[in-house]
């Protein structure tokens, strides 16, 4: 189900409500645009950044509600929570969302098991498209011309959610490792 066709949460609320999952993949995020706004707007869209991509951290009642009684939560995070970003606010967010994941085993008693995978860009990704030509050929260089596709990306995520020895609480890394 795709959140971007839905005109608001509660309405994707709804559309949820009373249905159940193996598994909910929460692939939201947003970036600043930081260079291309007015100082007296930059705080807004800081905030909204940062709370676009932590919206979607559960608590046990919603989890529960919603997922088969063994299903799995694939939190998408991203490389700027290990290397930091050109957008800070992005980084601290995808930082945070790894940090609630590695606290989900310590914090909660559930059968339900909630991962975050940190990625790099994708190549045919929007976020990559909408970056200035310089920073996409700096990235190029720095992944050794390695980036995931969409389709790469898309396989990788149904190797983690069919893992079953992957632990609730585990930051799954895949692409290339560079800073």
């Amino acid at each position: 189900m795709n959140l971007e066709s839905k005109g608001s949460i509660e309405e994707f609320l709804k559309t949820v409500a009373n249905k159940k999952f193996t598994y909910i993949i929460n692939l939201i995020g947003a970036t600043s645009s930081i260079n291309e706004i007015p100082n007296y707007k930059k705080m807004r869209n800081y905030f909204e950044t940062y709370t676009t991509n932590l919206i979607f951290l559960f608590d046990n009642l919603f989890l529960n509600s919603i997922l088969d009684k063994n299903g799995r939560i694939l939190h998408v995070s991203s490389r700027a929570a290990k290397y930091g970003s050109y957008d800070r606010f992005y980084a601290a967010s995808k930082s945070a969302i790894e940090g609630y994941i590695r606290s989900i085993p310590k914090s909660l008693d559930t059968s339900i098991c909630i991962n975050a995978v940190s990625v790099g860009l994708i190549t045919d990704s929007k976020m990559f498209s909408l970056m200035k030509p310089e920073l996409r050929m700096t990235h190029l260089r720095r992944s050794g011309d390695s980036l995931l596709s969409n389709h790469q990306f898309a396989a990788s995520i149904m190797t983690i959610l069919e893992d079953l020895n992957i632990k609730s609480g585990e930051i799954i890394e895949i692409g290339p490792q560079y800073e």
